[in-house]
């Protein structure tokens, strides 16, 4: 499998394969960036659990510009087809034929209007997309090759109530956050931390994870927490889920008797009212398989199962 080390996606996937039985190689890339003294610690981690991880460096032609543009706090040139080409060659390596990816189902259900046309910011972790990559190195480096997400039909909430309940604790720290650096695993500025903080908010064992990785209260923020609160402003275009997610945090945080700045905003806004209208609708999961669960469908299977069984607690 493989991921850039730090995210709660590559933590769970790796687990559920662990847990179904598959033989891991786990996969560590680093595109230049400041964040590669963290991703080092999961190397030992890795080792302990009997793993033995492999280690990639790119640096991207973009890495200059983007920290002249944004300083210190840069953003991610993340290219999901850096880390598959990579995956293919090392799997075709080892006699591997499966790569796995932690890869939820937010990016199929991203879209964002510009200039009167839909777009999807998330496109490069599309299914389609990963299946165009999966069938360009198939024809280059071997035709064994499968490109695979046992996550791929769970949300992002799925995958954190599963981090909490199934992974162990002292691998459940991540960074999920184009701005990590050495300082820190998540800049606790950007909207893809203010999606997670808010989701990581519903459980006392989220909470605790919460402080530990950002260091600080976010809650108290009411301007990183504009997108979700007035109208005004469009969701976020970063790689976070549904709206309604945030809204669920923010009225279990109210309904908790929370005095922060953020949950008494979210009690005038005009956004809670069309919460509290739609939030006994029930929310339709996917029955068919995605096409990316089949070459690692033990796995899939599993991660599914930990998913009802929270949504039955």
């Amino acid at each position: 499998m493989g991921g850039k080390g730090q995210g709660k996606d590559s933590i769970v996937t790796l687990f559920s394969l662990l847990e179904a039985g598959y033989k891991v190689h786990p996969f560590l890339l680093n595109e230049g960036d400041r964040s590669w003294q963290d991703l080092r610690r999961w190397i030992p981690k890795l080792r302990a659990i009997g793993l033995k991880p492999a280690t990639a460096y790119f640096l991207s032609s973009r890495r200059k510009r983007l920290i002249e543009t944004y300083g210190d706090w840069y953003f991610s040139s993340y290219q999901i087809g850096l880390l598959t080409g990579a995956l293919s060659m090392y799997a075709d390596k080892i006699g591997a034929s499966k790569i796995a990816l932690g890869i939820e189902n937010s990016a199929d259900d991203s879209f964002a209007y510009y200039r009167d046309r839909i777009v999807n910011h998330q496109h490069q972790k599309t299914t389609r997309h990963l299946r165009l990559l999966e069938s360009t190195y198939r024809r280059l480096i071997n035709e064994n090759i499968r490109v695979a997400s046992p996550i791929a039909s769970i949300s992002d909430g799925d995958v954190l109530d599963i981090l909490l309940s199934h992974v162990p604790r002292n691998m459940q720290a991540f960074s999920s956050c184009g701005s990590a650096n050495w300082r820190s695993k998540n800049c606790g500025k950007c909207e893809k931390c203010a999606f997670i903080y808010a989701l990581l908010q519903k459980t006392e064992k989220g909470r605790r994870l919460s402080r530990k990785i950002f260091k600080k209260e976010l809650f108290d923020d009411v301007e990183l927490y504009t997108p979700w609160l007035d109208r005004r402003y469009l969701s976020p275009l970063a790689c976070v889920g549904p709206r309604q997610d945030v809204w669920g945090s923010f009225e279990h945080c109210l309904n908790n008797n929370s005095k922060l700045a953020v949950t008494q905003k979210w009690r005038a806004s005009g956004f809670r009212e069309e919460y509290l209208r739609t939030a006994h609708e029930a929310k339709s999961k996917p029955t068919g398989l995605s096409s990316l669960e089949y070459p690692v469908l033990r796995a899939a299977r599993l991660v599914r199962k930990w998913a009802d069984t929270r949504l039955q607690l």
